[in-house]
């Protein structure tokens, strides 16, 4: 990973927002900082944190409130969580590196809005960062153009459905018990990229559609399935995760609680 030499004593938004600007991020470059956007941005960063939980549960009511401010505004957001244990500089690189492999994602970060806010925070829970970029694109007065255009309909501008995957518990069991570990790139999950006899590949949250995968474990396996996909500005998907032994009998079952789920949305 590239190591971009951060240095000094930043808190961790300050060092997600300077690891942009060493890049030349444009939404870091170019758009105006704005106490409302950089509200919002931290409180959503400390929800995830709270629940240790990426998403973007609750994107339109931060939209609302944006567009409260700025009527007609378009609105994005980006949000993004860290290895486990990771420090705060390398958190920071990470989560760029992140978008990048997203191309709605990256289009969002590398585009010059007219405002932003940014933030990131530790989860103690978990020892992880969680990120959160969001963006206004004012029209009107704010920005004036010199091509005469219609006024674009407003918009949330929420890029990918929100993958949840399987419970904490059940990820630090596969940490012990899986016999080859691997990890997405994407979105970090333990299983490595598959191609389809079509030649389609899965890489994670930002394709079309989720995978189940089964795991191959030191005695037996386990088998993920979807649990759950309540809505919250687009499905979340919550992930499951049955465990077998050798003789294909099912010994334990990860499951998330209806109080983790309802508190995610």
């Amino acid at each position: 990973m590239t190591d971009y030499n951060l240095i000094g004593k930043m808190t961790p938004t300050e060092l997600l927002i300077e690891a942009g600007r060493r890049v030349g991020i444009l939404s870091i470059t170019q758009a105006k900082p704005d106490p409302l956007l950089m509200t919002l941005a931290l409180e959503h960063a400390q929800y995830m944190a709270d629940v240790r939980v990426q998403g973007h549960q609750d994107f339109n009511k931060r939209a609302d409130k944006v567009m409260a401010q700025w009527p007609g505004a378009e609105v994005e957001e980006i949000a993004n969580e860290s290895w486990p244990n990771a420090t705060a500089e390398s958190a920071a690189v990470e989560a760029y590196d992140s978008w990048r492999q997203s191309p709605g994602h990256w289009k969002s970060c590398n585009s010059a809005h007219t405002f932003m806010g940014y933030a990131m925070v530790l989860s103690p829970k978990n020892r992880t960062y969680y990120s959160c970029g969001l963006f206004a694109n004012c029209v009107g007065d704010i920005v004036p153009t010199s091509d005469p255009a219609p006024t674009p309909e407003p918009r949330h501008g929420l890029l990918c459905d929100q993958f949840v995957g399987v419970p904490i518990e059940a990820e630090e069991f596969l940490a012990a018990n899986q016999l080859i570990p691997a990890s997405c790139l994407c979105c970090k999950r333990p299983y490595p990229p598959v191609t389809e006899p079509s030649g389609k590949v899965y890489e994670g949250m930002y394709m079309e559609e989720y995978p189940l995968f089964r795991h191959k474990l030191k005695e037996g396996y386990a088998e993920e399935y979807l649990q759950a996909a309540p809505w919250s500005s687009g499905p979340m998907h919550f992930l499951g995760l049955k465990v077998y032994d050798s003789h294909g009998t099912e010994i334990r079952d990860f499951q998330w609680t209806e109080q983790e789920i309802q508190e995610s949305l």
